[in-house]
């Protein structure tokens, strides 16, 4: 598992819980940015091609690459990082789990005319809780990852 690859999901959550009401997502270079709340928003979504469905398929591919994360360090397949690494990584991952609860409700608030949208969303902050449980669990009894240190433990001994 790569640097780039674990910092994208990071990156993309951090932006992601960073959402105030009436802000939108959209997709630059490949990366998730925040489109501001302005009097010519709309016209700047038209020009460059923005749209819910793009935006809903880039948050799908972002919970499978959680997924994908978690599914390697979960195994008991040989990785290239040692044990503490994996551990940190799924730390700092989950670590942006709960921030991005927010930015999902900011963002449902905006389309709340969309219902479409809005279930989406719902589905979404499911498989985030989803996914933030079975990376503490992994962190804290699973298959040797953490030898059951509690999260809380991990994140101050990296922060020092």
């Amino acid at each position: 598992m790569n640097d780039e690859f674990v910092d994208s999901i990071i990156t993309n959550l951090k932006i992601i819980s960073m959402l105030q009401i009436n802000e939108r997502l959209c997709i630059r270079s490949g990366h998730l940015q925040i489109d501001k709340d302005s009097n010519i928003q709309f016209i700047k979504r038209w020009l460059n091609r923005d749209s819910r469905n793009i935006m809903m398929s880039f948050i799908k591919d972002l919970i499978k690459n959680i997924s994908v994360l978690l599914e390697r360090y979960s195994n008991n397949k040989k990785e290239s990082i040692n044990e503490s690494e994996k551990i940190w990584i799924l730390t700092r991952v989950n670590a942006e789990m709960d921030p991005v609860l927010t930015g999902f409700g900011n963002l449902k608030t905006t389309y709340s005319f969309d219902p479409i949208t809005i279930v989406f969303i719902e589905n979404v902050v499911i498989k985030i809780k989803e996914l933030s449980n079975n990376i503490k669990e992994l962190i804290n009894h699973g298959n040797g990852i953490g030898n059951g240190i509690p999260v809380t433990i991990i994140n101050s001994s990296k922060s020092k």
